[in-house]
């Protein structure tokens, strides 16, 4: 029979280390990319936790307004000259709750979307900024949007489902390497 050539071990070796350092480098490349998709959910959390935060503020605003002005006005047609003079801050409301929805997914935050087309219906008719109904859906979005931040932050610290899967991997390989050495050690 006969004998492979010493050199064969070589070429084997350099093989598996190809190969190795070839696994390592994915595993690298998609733990990176993992991890900017996880700053990149972290941003789009902070952003729109200013949105629904300004939104909910000029909302309030707004609110305080009508009732010190409606308290004072002699207006004919007090609604009118409400949105007139505050049209600057009704063009302000508008870009965050537009912001708002060009943040969310239509699917899946389906029950925001509703409440923020409900506040516009309200906050349209200025006679309706004073109501318990205005207050009843600022404190449902924001109770909304908070559950939405803390459930997005959780899924940010989790992080992805790749680098979660290599993560698990990982740690499987070490332990059962672990094993064996010390099964071969004491064997």
């Amino acid at each position: 029979m006969d004998t492979l050539p010493q050199t064969i071990y070589i070429a084997i070796g350099v093989i598996a280390a190809a190969l190795i350092s070839g696994f390592w480098s994915l595993i690298s490349f998609i733990i990176a990319k993992d991890q900017k998709i996880s700053e990149f959910r972290q941003a789009w959390i902070d952003s729109l936790r200013r949105e629904v935060s300004g939104f909910l503020g000029q909302l309030q605003a707004l609110s305080a307004s009508w009732l010190c002005f409606s308290k004072t006005s002699t207006s004919r047609d007090p609604g009118k000259e409400f949105i007139e003079n505050n049209l600057d801050r009704f063009v302000q409301i508008e870009d965050h709750k537009t912001s708002i929805f060009l943040r969310l997914n239509p699917k899946e935050h389906q029950d925001i979307i509703s409440e923020l087309e409900e506040l516009e219906e309200i906050y349209v008719n200025p006679k309706t900024l004073a109501s318990s109904e205005f207050d009843s859906v600022c404190s449902k979005l924001k109770g909304l949007s908070q559950k939405l931040l803390k459930n997005e932050w959780e899924r940010v610290k989790r992080g992805e489902r790749s680098f979660r899967y290599f993560r698990n991997a990982s740690f499987a390989v070490v332990v059962f390497a672990g094993i064996g050495f010390l099964y071969r050690l004491y064997a």
